[in-house]
């Protein structure tokens, strides 16, 4: 591969230390393990908020559940005769553990209450656990429906497409979100392992020039190309160095969201092996009904083999 536009190695570093796999991760990720301990490597209050939603419920459901059988425990192992029963057709801990939900959501149905003083003991700190609970679930779910959020959708595969007079490497992006992305800007990174004349392997990285390296505006989906003419540091590349100097490409997409007046970033990669040669993407906008452009975001993905 020539040696041109090379640059700073984005933080990687060139030297290699045993087998390494791809430096992003397919969901945009780092490929990067931090060997601490458990407590810091675990921030609580970021994972809840990364998490999915299904995820984040299923979290909160049983929270939920342990926490009101924590109580329920407690209260008979005081004594459940601490408790005015008001549903005997319920056994000892069914009892206990409705009467935490009532206290902890401060439902309070009367039907039952404590009558012993460790029962208003456990009952207090039950009410107390409860509003902080509500306080800091309420404050979780404020925080995920008004975390900024880029949902880019990319392409599969990255083409080598005719082009011109030539051949070029393509791959496509789009936003699935119908708020419409400001001043969009992306670069793509080629990153490599190549052998000096010592024979060892390091990592080199260069900038790839685009067609077009910048949007005003992203109201449909881009098509990132790369010509693969003589200022191309891959011009030559092949299936089968790809595949032995373990080329990745890294993309680096930034765009304004006008809705939180910020700077919101995306990474992506593609192996070698996400390659696809003789190819070209097929349209995935066409004009649609009542005089509006139809952006089929399922067709991202979607290319046919070609003659170069």
């Amino acid at each position: 591969m020539a040696k041109k536009r090379r640059f700073q190695d984005l933080g990687f570093g060139t030297a290699l230390r045993g087998e390494q796999d791809r430096l992003i991760l397919p969901n945009g990720q780092f490929n990067i393990y931090r060997d601490n301990a458990f407590f810091e490597r675990f921030q609580s209050y970021q994972w809840l908020v990364d998490l999915s939603w299904w995820s984040f419920f299923l979290v909160l459901t049983a929270f939920y559940l342990l926490i009101n059988t924590v109580f329920a425990l407690l209260y008979l192992a005081v004594g459940i005769e601490q408790l005015s029963t008001g549903n005997p057709e319920l056994s000892h801990f069914w009892q206990a553990f409705f009467f935490s939900v009532q206290t902890l959501t401060t439902v309070g149905y009367g039907s039952v209450s404590p009558e012993g003083f460790a029962a208003n003991c456990i009952a207090a700190a039950g009410a107390f656990v409860g509003l902080l609970s509500f306080a800091l679930a309420t404050g979780l779910l404020f925080a995920r429906f008004s975390k900024p959020n880029l949902k880019l959708r990319y392409s599969k595969n990255i083409l080598i497409a005719p082009y011109q007079d030539g051949k070029a490497l393509m791959f496509r992006i789009a936003n699935a979100r119908q708020k419409v992305l400001a001043e969009a800007q992306i670069s793509l990174v080629a990153s490599w392992l190549e052998e000096n004349e010592l024979g060892q392997l390091s990592r080199k990285f260069s900038l790839l020039p685009l067609e077009r390296e910048q949007l005003r505006i992203m109201p449909l989906n881009w098509t990132v190309v790369h010509p693969l003419n003589e200022d191309s540091p891959i011009q030559n590349l092949g299936k089968s160095s790809c595949s032995r100097q373990k080329l990745e490409l890294i993309v680096i997409f930034q765009a304004h969201d006008d809705s939180h007046g910020i700077q919101l970033r995306s990474y992506h990669s593609y192996s070698s092996e996400e390659m696809v040669w003789h190819a070209q993407f097929v349209p995935m906008f066409h004009a649609g009904r009542n005089g509006k452009t139809l952006l089929e975001l399922s067709k991202i993905s979607d290319f046919e083999y070609v003659k170069l």
